[in-house]
């Protein structure tokens, strides 16, 4: 079971580190393709995005069958992120549906900062 405490969640603006490295599908299962970045913006606290963040993390692309996530389409993009913590790294999963990064918008902000604070928690509109 994975505990809530190693996750960090961060509004920050992505630069790939190495080229991208993209997993090879290979039936049902595949092998993560890891990339290095540097991820530069806010953390998420009690008082809101307000904590300084840059750290290296590691961006895990993998595939479900054929589809694959990549690294590459993040170069350059601000981002909530939600990063996982492994022994010393910080992991961000990278799927075919996206994984655990969303686009930024203030107001895919506000909703978050408003269900971070309140508990009331809006689903966003598709």
């Amino acid at each position: 079971k994975t505990d809530p405490d190693d996750f960090y969640i961060a509004r920050v603006t992505i630069r790939l580190l190495e080229p991208a490295n993209d997993p090879k599908p290979s039936g049902m299962k595949s092998t993560a393709a890891r990339t290095r970045a540097e991820f530069i913006g806010m953390a998420l606290n009690r008082a809101g995005f307000s904590t300084p963040f840059q750290r290296t993390v590691v961006i895990e692309a993998n595939c479900l069958s054929t589809w694959c996530g990549s690294a590459s389409a993040l170069e350059g993009t601000k981002e909530f992120a939600a990063l996982r913590l492994d022994k010393d790294d910080l992991i961000l999963a990278r799927g075919p549906c996206g994984g655990d990064v969303v686009d930024w918008s203030e107001d895919g902000e506000a909703r978050l900062l408003t269900c971070h604070r309140t508990g009331q928690c809006p689903q966003a509109e598709f």
